[in-house]
């Protein structure tokens, strides 16, 4: 379903109600009060809300949910974009953050072992080991 640039319509949940299932692959229905606000409707009928700006000559697309499970955290991404920030490198830069466990290891490496002395850095295993590791081992040790 394409509409002029100058009939796009502003999404709304009757316009989404609307909306026909494409035959293949998908459509976007671009919204004209928010800039970069899109859905994109699948041949499944599902239909997803997306952000796409760009950034250094690159297209940036972030997906923030599907139709009717959208809250407000996310629709405050659209203000973040719309003031230069880029929202899809901190996620990468989140993902790249070391987790807990190698945090650890290096605490031990480096921190703990030229300074304590060997039942200090026993105990610091110990409380690692049974504590800290087993509930937070894969998580990245990102300041919430």
């Amino acid at each position: 379903m394409k509409f002029p640039r100058a009939t796009r319509p502003v999404i709304l949940k009757r316009l989404l109600d609307s909306l026909p299932t494409p035959a293949a692959s998908e459509v976007r229905v671009w919204d004209t009060e928010l800039r970069g606000f899109v859905v994109r409707v699948r041949a499944s009928g599902r239909r997803w809300f997306a952000v796409e700006w760009m950034r250094e000559r690159r297209t940036r697309r972030l997906s923030l949910g599907e139709f009717g499970a959208v809250t407000v955290d996310q629709k405050k991404i659209l203000g973040r974009v719309a003031h230069g920030e880029d929202p899809a490198a901190e996620r990468a830069g989140e993902r790249a953050a070391p987790t807990v466990a190698e945090l650890a290891k290096r605490y031990l490496d480096e921190l703990a072992s030229p300074k304590k002395k060997r039942w200090s850095i026993e105990g610091d295993e110990r409380l690692l080991r049974l504590y800290v590791l087993p509930a937070r081992r894969a998580s990245n040790a990102v300041p919430t």
